[in-house]
């Protein structure tokens, strides 16, 4: 199932469409996901469907951490390496010394800029609020309580399912299994959600930028239009004539 699953995960990631908003898929005031967003949490459910009769804890744990999990954070990569991209590329000393081409700054700039970056943050929030429903999901509760209750048994550096440690599952799931606190609940998407929570809040900040750069040139281009005339030519003025010996006029 692993191999089919990442191989089905990079046919999404080609479609031509793949990053072609979906504006049917959610609620009217929602932002909007990629289509691949939406399949991708097509995929990861149908993953889940697949191993959900397994009775086997570390089979279980396996399947979430190197099928989901790993599917997730390549997704993740993909688009903070997009936002990544335009915050360089957007850079006036990046451009120049990069040498950006004409189509890439084209792609950068108004509408269609603001629209990459729409797409990466959609993506993000549709897919952190999918981890938030399949946390509470009685399949990945029960996963959960398992694993709890098999990290408090053993030193966080003890394996846990097979080679893994503890440590390492943390880091992948939640820190919740080796922080101590028993306040924290935790989630099995904790840390993978959180990842994305903070693509978003760059994204959004990268968004705020870009509309503040527009709105500051386009300004400038009203300004240039609307600047009053200059002080010489200006209605009821005093102008001094260029030959001597002549009286102060108005024009």
């Amino acid at each position: 199932m692993g191999a089919v699953a990442l191989s089905r995960y990079h046919t999404i990631l080609a479609a031509p469409d793949a990053w072609v908003l979906d504006y049917d898929s959610v609620e009217p005031a929602d932002s909007k996901p990629t289509k691949s967003a939406i399949r991708l949490k097509d995929l990861v459910e149908t993953v889940t469907d697949g191993y959900r009769p397994l009775i086997s804890f570390s089979q279980r744990l396996r399947f979430l951490i190197d099928i989901q999990i790993a599917m997730l954070d390549q997704y993740h990569e993909r688009l903070n390496g997009s936002v990544e991209a335009f915050r360089v590329l957007s850079s006036s000393i990046a451009r120049a010394v990069q040498g950006t081409s004409k189509e890439e700054v084209e792609a950068l700039s108004g509408l269609a800029g603001l629209e990459r970056l729409c797409k990466a943050y959609g993506s993000a929030v549709f897919m952190e609020n999918c981890m938030r429903d399949w946390g509470e999901d009685i399949f990945f509760l029960e996963l959960w309580e398992d694993l709890q209750s098999r990290a408090s048994k053993v030193s966080p550096d003890k394996s846990l399912a097979g080679n893994m440690k503890i440590r390492d599952v943390a880091s992948v799931t939640s820190s919740a299994l080796v922080s101590g606190d028993d306040d924290d609940d935790g989630a099995l998407f904790d840390e993978t959600a959180g990842s994305y929570r903070e693509l978003r809040r760059k994204t959004e900040e990268t968004m705020v930028d870009h509309l503040v750069s527009l709105l500051k040139n386009e300004l400038k281009a009203y300004t240039k239009m609307c600047s009053p005339p200059s002080p010489r030519y200006a209605r009821g003025a005093l102008t001094r004539p260029e030959t001597t010996g002549r009286p102060w006029t108005r024009p």
